[in-house]
């Protein structure tokens, strides 16, 4: 884990969260750190007025954490994506909580927000006539929930994902154009078929060889492939193997493709489609998370010095 101090960003978080603590401006707020500014969009509206220190990833927020533990800095907590640690069984750090599932994206969608989206932009048959939707059709034709099939299109690059995690192959799915900036992510559609979403795994690896610059990795290294076919066969739950943004991205091209209501939809339609999510998804939806609960019961321990939720929530 790179050190806190080591970036501009983590040494301001880190003197900003020391003098914030210090000041009068504190007055009992609790203190929060996220691994994007797209988390504490999300987290934001379930909160009181919080102090929120984005850190752009989990090891600045667990760096961050562990140096708020060692100052016995009370009322300070971090939110971090489980990634694979639910499935490798590893526990979060001190004060530093989980999502339910692999990140927050499939946090979202383990909820009634996907149906919201699919009801929005997804092509059903009318009701009383015989004619199908283009939804009910997928659905027919590969005789699963259109959820399942998603999940199941996004399991080989999750599992990909997985082995680069556990065995260190140092892969890179995704380049951040410059310091701060957005990031260049995979293009799903190089490997996944917009109509049927079925995964053409070698596709899969030339494109994964493209964004890592190294080309030939996978000829290069069979037992790297053999690898990933054992842990195909294995029954990883799909809720902690698949990476949201693959999952939104395939969603994406099916709505533009095989259920949606027309085609026109941007190529950077998934952007569109965590925007809707979020906004879809409810604190009632969140109230039913094990994260919730473990939030619940941190606020409780350090009541009545902190409140982290709000009273009331729309």
């Amino acid at each position: 884990m790179s050190d806190i101090r080591n970036t501009s960003k983590g040494r301001y978080a880190l003197d900003a969260l020391k003098m914030w603590h210090l000041s009068n401006k504190r007055q009992g707020r609790v203190a929060v750190a996220v691994e994007s500014a797209k988390d504490e969009n999300f987290y934001r509206r379930f909160f009181e007025p919080v102090r929120f220190f984005v850190l752009d990833g989990w090891e600045g927020v667990v760096a961050l954490m562990e140096l708020a533990e060692k100052d016995v800095i009370k009322g300070v907590l971090g939110i971090i994506d489980a990634d694979f640690r639910h499935v490798m069984n590893e526990s979060a750090p001190i004060n530093v909580f989980l999502t339910d599932h692999h990140d927050l994206e499939l946090m979202q969608l383990h909820s009634p927000a996907f149906e919201t989206i699919l009801s929005q932009h997804a092509e059903y048959g009318i009701p009383g006539e015989e004619e199908m939707g283009r939804l009910d059709a997928f659905e027919k034709k590969n005789n699963e929930p259109f959820l399942q099939s998603l999940l199941k299109s996004a399991r080989p690059l999750g599992v990909l994902r997985f082995l680069n995690h556990r065995d260190t192959l140092n892969l890179t799915f995704k380049i951040q154009k410059k310091q701060g900036g957005e990031f260049s992510h995979l293009n799903h559609d190089d490997f996944i078929d917009p109509l049927t979403l079925k995964c053409d795994r070698k596709a899969m690896f030339k494109a994964v060889e493209n964004k890592s610059s190294r080309l030939g990795f996978f000829g290069n290294h069979p037992n790297v492939v053999q690898n990933f076919e054992k842990e195909m066969l294995i029954d990883h739950d799909v809720w902690e193997i698949c990476n949201g943004h693959d999952v939104l991205n395939i969603l994406g091209l099916a709505l533009r493709e095989a259920i949606g209501r027309n085609k026109s939809k941007p190529h950077n339609y998934a952007q569109s489609l965590e925007e809707l999510l979020t906004v879809a998804y409810h604190f009632e939806d969140f109230k039913k998370t094990q994260l919730y609960k473990n939030l619940l019961a941190w606020e409780t321990s350090l009541a009545p010095n902190f409140k982290l939720f709000k009273s009331q929530v729309a």
